[in-house]
């Protein structure tokens, strides 16, 4: 068989001003903005009546082209990097004092965005600022995008992109920054997927340094240092730490993942873990193997950082 994905890019909108009514407002307007504006119709057949009534200049659909468009999606691509506050664009929080987002107008100055608030309505910053002056860690962000898409259009989803640059002076191969950065957003998914959200992959942005937007080759986002001089490729300590994690959730989500250091007996793990999988496959089946397997969210997994790649004498411990 075969699927049609659709992918959006964007973040999640938190109301600036705990208990405000119009900052709430605002930021479900943001919301479906970023992400209903293009979803809405192919999930729903229409644009949300809020955009329509901001929007006169939308396309109408006809009750034919609804139809058409209704249901034309089979699973949502999420690339998130970063969240905000909005705020109302109201006289309490004009432009100016809605912090070092400096209040980006949006839609005809409907509403702001700003990546602080004052001590008295909560923590005052969204998170720590990564290479790129937009990109603030929010890996909280990430959860609740899913579940807000997964209480909107009740549909699998896979998160397509999310990675990040590092701050000025870091060091970009040894690259511990980013690996807190991933993470903390794995986590979010996982916290994600034990709420509801049916999360079915993960993809990190991305495997090389490369051409980013209008920044060119300033920026680095990749887990392989590339020499653009040279064009030699160096992995980083991300890609190492990356790929033990992966590889550790390969086969079973059952698996309590350490590290563990080289001689240990891989043929053994494997073999338990085999053992594991044939196990739940059986009592999978007993239950009746459901037509779309969601993905099971692991339970809390730390892994210690390493700067060597995985060789045939590393593996995972089974507990």
């Amino acid at each position: 068989g075969y699927s049609i994905d659709m992918v959006n890019c964007g973040w999640m909108a938190w109301p600036l001003r705990d208990g405000s009514v119009d900052d709430m407002n605002a930021a479900s307007s943001f919301m479906e903005a970023q992400w209903a504006w293009f979803l809405d119709p192919l999930v729903r057949g229409d644009y949300p009546p809020s955009l329509k009534a901001r929007a006169p200049a939308l396309p109408q659909f006809t009750i034919e082209e609804q139809t058409l468009l209704k249901g034309s999606v089979d699973m949502l691509g999420v690339n998130y990097y970063t969240s905000r506050y909005v705020a109302a664009a109201d006289a309490v929080y004009p432009a100016a004092s809605v912090g070092d987002a400096a209040g980006i107008p949006a839609l005809n100055g409907e509403y702001h965005l700003a990546t602080t608030r004052s001590l008295s309505e909560g923590d005052p910053r969204i998170g720590v600022v990564g290479g790129s002056p937009w990109l603030y860690v929010a890996p909280d962000g990430l959860t609740d995008v899913l579940l807000w898409l997964q209480d909107r259009y009740h549909l699998p989803m896979a998160v397509t992109e999310n990675g990040c640059d590092q701050p000025s002076g870091e060091d970009e191969r040894d690259d511990v920054w980013r690996i807190d950065y991933l993470r903390s957003h794995i986590d979010g998914v996982a916290t994600a997927i034990q709420r509801g959200a049916d999360v079915q992959a993960y993809y990190a942005w991305s495997l090389l340094d490369n051409f980013e937007w209008a920044d060119g080759y300033s920026k680095r986002f990749g887990l392989v240092f590339v020499d653009y001089n040279t064009l030699t490729r160096t992995p980083k300590r991300s890609f190492a730490w990356y790929a033990r994690l992966i590889h550790a959730h390969a086969s079973s989500s059952l698996l309590l993942v350490d590290d563990v250091a080289p001689g240990r007996d891989l043929k053994m793990v494997r073999a338990v873990s085999a053992v594991l999988l044939f196990l739940l496959c059986v009592m999978v089946v007993s239950r009746f193997l459901p037509k779309r397997r969601r993905l099971r969210a692991p339970r809390y997994i730390e892994i210690s950082e390493v700067v060597t790649m995985p060789n045939v004498e590393s593996g995972v411990e089974v507990f």
